[in-house]
């Protein structure tokens, strides 16, 4: 049983990582909780916002953040560039095996945001509204560390802990990685029994 386990573990690590098809921001996205563009952000405007999604996602506010300064930095997604929203709800979607969070998507301009968890954001967005978004690398990442305080400081209804996520869509994300993880389970072991020429439960 220790072993299933540990197998389905791994299986659902490796999973995302074996699909990686070259879209920098995602793949990035797979391994850190930040992605950079391709034009240098200042150090200490980087070491800011590392601090500030670190400090969310200890806070129970899971948010992943991309900052987007060109085409460039989208690989063969480029033509996501200037559609931050749809960026946003792209990289909710794909990393959902691994996460259920915000991914928050930073351009110049311009503010994209999505729950992997499959709720509406309609509240967070109305926490980011007025937020200025400057054009180059250091005004992104300025602006996305305002918005992951702004998110994790909204406020919330009375017993919910954590920011603008709050506690009931915690719940649910840890129920989807369940529910992912018993789906893992059903595969593997309808395989074996296939594999022992049995035929699967109906």
């Amino acid at each position: 049983m220790r072993s299933l386990l540990a197998l389905l573990a791994v299986l659902l690590v490796t999973a995302p990582l074996a699909r990686a098809h070259g879209d920098p921001v995602s793949d990035r996205l797979l391994l850190s909780d930040v992605y950079f563009p391709e034009t240098a952000v200042p150090d200490d405007l980087a070491r800011r916002l590392i601090t500030e999604v670190s400090k969310a996602n200890g806070a129970g506010d899971p948010i992943k953040v991309a900052l987007v300064a060109s085409p460039s930095d989208l690989g063969p997604f480029s033509s996501l560039f200037g559609r931050p929203d749809a960026l946003a709800q792209y990289l909710a979607r794909d990393l959902i095996g691994v996460f259920q969070g915000l991914s928050l998507v930073i351009m110049p301009g311009q503010i994209g945001l999505a729950s992997g968890s499959g709720f509406q954001v309609s509240s967070e967005r109305a926490v980011l509204r007025g937020l200025e978004v400057g054009t180059g690398p250091a005004a992104l990442a300025e602006a996305g560390s305002a918005a992951v305080r702004r998110l994790s400081a909204a406020p919330r209804p009375a017993g919910e802990s954590g920011g603008a996520l709050g506690a009931d869509r915690i719940a649910i994300a840890v129920g989807g990685s369940i529910l992912l993880l018993a789906l893992v389970a059903g595969g593997v072991l309808a395989g074996r029994r296939q594999s022992r020429g049995a035929p699967p439960r109906p």
